[in-house]
């Protein structure tokens, strides 16, 4: 992306044309000359999952929790919750991405498909 920003904007710059990247070395300057970002590797969200987190769906949840929770009457922090869709055999290479330090999740979109 920085390679695709020089070049349309006209900038004069060291990167190489035929790789069409900046490099390794620009990016462990830049990322010297920004303390506040790291490396890291996102954690993959399926396009399926981002389309149905929206405000309808939330409320449709929170319509249906808020009477069980009455139900059930236990506080929130005895709860928890296990996807065994979240699980995969089959280790893809991620690559890393740039993003602020401390944040604690980083996302990536992903296909819905499964390799089962």
């Amino acid at each position: 992306m920085t390679f695709q920003l020089a070049f349309m904007n006209g900038l004069n710059h060291p990167f190489s044309k035929n790789d069409e990247a900046a490099g390794r070395k620009w990016l462990h300057s830049f990322l010297r000359r920004h303390q506040e970002l790291s490396l890291r590797k996102p954690q993959s969200t399926s396009m399926a999952r981002i389309r149905g987190f929206n405000q309808e769906n939330i409320i449709k949840f929170f319509d249906i929790y808020e009477p069980l929770m009455n139900i059930i009457n236990h506080s929130p922090n005895r709860l928890s919750n296990c996807d065994e869709t979240d699980l995969t055999v089959i280790q893809h290479k991620v690559n890393k991405v740039v993003s602020l330090k401390g944040k604690r999740q980083v996302g990536s979109v992903s296909s819905a498909e499964r390799d089962h």
